[in-house]
């Protein structure tokens, strides 16, 4: 979310790790009144936006609007409201899911998993439909995290599964 920040923190550095541990967010973006009318900054479309690669130790100026990642049930809580007025949340923005040990497994069991279902659909008449393993390799991916239920709802195309499931329809009784 876009925020601007109280004057009670202007003149002060941002500690990275004292703002992860009690505001649990991090700076991902500053505009100030002074960069307003600067070029874009490379990368990010956002006139007068600072980006950089860590805001640890820079030094909060009055009329800094800071955009921050942060936990939805942060923003409106009592920490936030003294240190913070909140401009405008940002839709659908979610942190990256990289870097961290559980993000690797996540990848790692993804990767094994198609290796397996390849493998077993491969082993001929005794292996499973595939439609089966698919299924359950999808529980799989919710269950470790890989997915959230909603994504995998946001990507199925109705139209595009309503057509292939009148065309094995038609299949089936042109079959007979």
């Amino acid at each position: 979310c876009e925020v601007a920040v109280k004057e009670s923190l202007v003149g002060s550095t941002i500690d990275a790790r004292r703002w992860k541990s009690e505001l649990r967010c991090a700076v991902v973006a500053s505009r100030g009144a002074e960069t307003e009318s600067a070029p874009a900054a490379e990368g990010t479309g956002t006139v007068g936006a600072r980006a950089t690669q860590s805001f640890n130790g820079y030094v909060i100026q009055s009329g800094d609007i800071l955009l921050l990642e942060t936990f939805q049930e942060m923003v409106g809580s009592d920490i936030w409201v003294e240190n913070f007025g909140v401009v405008r949340l940002v839709p659908n923005s979610a942190p990256p899911r990289r870097g961290k040990p559980a993000d690797s497994l996540r990848a790692v069991f993804i990767v094994v998993g198609l290796l397996a279902m390849i493998i077993i659909a491969s082993c001929g008449e005794k292996a499973p439909s595939l439609p089966l393993m698919a299924v359950i390799f999808l529980c799989g991916i919710i269950m470790v995290k890989g997915l959230k239920l909603e994504e995998v709802y946001q990507e199925i195309n109705g139209q595009v599964l309503l057509t292939i499931v009148g065309a094995l329809a038609l299949g089936r009784a042109l079959e007979v």
